[in-house]
C-alpha cells in the first residue's frame, strides 16, 4: 500500500519493472488474504448447524443422566424400610424458581405415574425441605378435606392441594447438595401416617448403602442440572 501514493508523484505509468511487480504481488496478497478470511469465516448456516448439533448432544446427555437418576431412585427406594405398595420416591433439581422432577419410582404403578413435572419453590412440603435441609412430616389427616386444609401449613392453596392425586400422610424431604451448591430435593412419601419417620431419615446417615446412594444422587443431579443450564443457554443463543 506504500506504493499507492507514488502514483501521484508525476511519474505516471513510467515505472520500473520492480515497481509493477511489487504492486502486483501486494494486490495478489491482499486478495488472497480476503478470500481466506471469507472461507474461514463460518456462514450463518454453519453456525445454526453447529448449534443444532450441540443441542442434540446436550439432549442425549440429559436423557442418559435422567436414566441414571431413575436407576439410583429405584435402588434407594428398595433400601428404605416402608410399605412398598404405599410409598414412592421422587427426585427434583432446582432451576429458575421451580423444582423440576427428573425421577419418580414406586412399586405401585398408580403411584409411579408422572404427575406434575414442575413445582414452585415456595410451595408445599418440597419447599419446606429445600429451606430446612431435612424435613419429616407424619400423621397428616386421612380425610381428604382435612388433608387439604392441613396442606395450607405448607403455603399450598386449596385448589392445588385438591388436585394432588396421592394424598400422602407422611413425608421425608432431603435437600440435595454438591459442595456449596444447593441442587435439588429428594422426596419420599407414603399413604400411611407413620410409614416415613425420623428413623427413615436417619437411615440416610447410618446405613452405608443409603448414604452412598444419596451421595451418588447428589453427584448425578448436579451434572444433570449443569446439562439443563447448558441446554437453556443454547436455546437462548439460537433464539437470539
Amino acid at each position: 500500500m506504500l506504493l499507492v501514493p507514488s502514483f501521484f508523484d508525476g511519474s505516471g505509468f513510467a515505472r520500473p519493472a520492480w515497481w509493477w511487480f511489487s504492486l502486483l504481488a501486494g494486490t495478489m496478497f491482499y486478495a488472497g488474504a480476503l478470500v481466506m478470511d471469507l472461507r474461514l469465516r463460518p456462514s450463518r448456516a454453519d453456525v445454526l448447524k453447529e448449534a443444532h448439533r450441540l443441542a442434540e448432544e446436550h439432549a442425549r446427555r440429559g436423557e442418559e443422566l435422567e436414566k441414571a437418576v431413575q436407576t439410583l431412585a429405584r435402588r434407594t427406594l428398595s433400601r428404605i424400610e416402608a410399605t412398598p405398595a404405599d410409598t414412592r420416591l421422587s427426585v427434583y433439581y432446582h432451576a429458575q424458581d421451580a423444582f423440576v422432577r427428573v425421577a419418580r419410582t414406586s412399586d405401585n404403578p398408580e403411584l409411579a405415574k408422572p404427575g406434575r413435572e414442575r413445582y414452585p419453590d415456595r410451595e408445599g412440603v418440597i419447599a419446606k425441605a429445600w429451606q430446612a435441609r431435612r424435613l419429616v412430616v407424619t400423621d397428616l389427616p386421612e380425610d381428604p378435606d382435612e388433608w387439604v386444609q392441613a396442606r395450607r401449613l405448607y403455603r399450598m392453596s386449596n385448589e392445588v392441594a385438591q388436585g394432588i392425586s396421592m394424598k400422602s400422610r407422611s413425608y421425608l424431604g432431603l435437600r440435595l447438595e454438591h459442595g456449596v451448591d444447593l441442587i435439588g430435593v429428594l422426596i419420599v412419601e407414603s399413604l400411611k401416617a407413620d410409614d416415613i419417620t425420623d428413623k427413615v431419615a436417619d437411615a440416610f446417615e447410618t446405613d452405608p448403602v443409603l448414604h452412598e446412594l444419596l451421595a451418588a444422587l447428589n453427584e448425578v443431579v448436579f451434572v444433570l442440572r449443569q446439562s439443563f443450564d447448558a441446554r437453556s443457554e443454547d436455546g437462548k443463543d439460537s433464539n437470539g
